[in-house]
């Protein structure tokens, strides 16, 4: 701590901003998606209330903003990196439902609306943003004969 005081915060207020802006009340809720909500509720609140306050407190850790949209065909993220980061500091990693995104310490898990062929994906790096191309895999295969074995 650096010695200063600072003004107590009105936790009150902060409760009552923070029940207005959830957009899961009435939902189910996902801890994951309800731990970053506070944690950048929290983060975008303290720099307003507590001139400093980093010194303080541990820093919140930001998530990476994304866009999420599909096609016909494909899912695409594109993600807007913090200032000063490397692509190369990112790492993205897909399984048929989900895209993590790893940047240092933390990672963060987007649910995908649709399966993907992990295979076949792809992302680039264009004036700060990253796009990351996931084809949608094709569900129409065809039905397969299952024979019977006599016992």
């Amino acid at each position: 701590m650096n010695g200063k005081r600072h003004p107590a915060m009105d936790w009150q207020q902060f409760q009552r901003d923070l029940m207005k802006q959830m957009p899961f009340i009435g939902k189910d809720l996902d801890a994951g998606n309800l731990s970053n909500f506070v944690q950048k509720a929290i983060g975008e609140f303290l720099p307003k209330a507590v001139p400093g306050w980093q010194g303080i407190l541990p820093a919140f850790n930001k998530e990476i903003d994304y866009e999420l949209f599909e096609t016909h065909r494909s899912i695409f993220v594109r993600c807007k990196l913090p200032e000063g980061t490397s692509p190369r500091s990112v790492r993205f990693f897909a399984t048929r439902r989900k895209l993590k995104i790893e940047h240092g310490s933390e990672s963060q898990e987007i649910p995908l609306p649709s399966d993907i062929n992990t295979g076949r994906t792809i992302a680039r790096f264009h004036e700060g943003v990253l796009e990351i191309r996931m084809p949608k895999i094709n569900h129409a295969e065809p039905f397969r004969e299952i024979f019977i074995r006599d016992s």
